[in-house]
């Protein structure tokens, strides 16, 4: 059951088109870098 309801979901995701693909990747990247850096700097950990 869950297998179907993931391969539904993996194919409306399909169109998505690569060029959009890799924005999103892209602007993902660049935040989760954004995001890492306040966590370090919020923990005062900075190694």
């Amino acid at each position: 059951m869950n297998e179907k309801r993931i391969r539904a979901e993996q194919k409306e995701l399909k169109p998505l088109s690569k060029k959009k693909f890799v924005e999103i990747v892209g602007l993902r990247k660049r935040y989760t870098k954004q995001i890492d850096q306040l966590c370090y700097n919020s923990d005062g950990n900075d190694t």
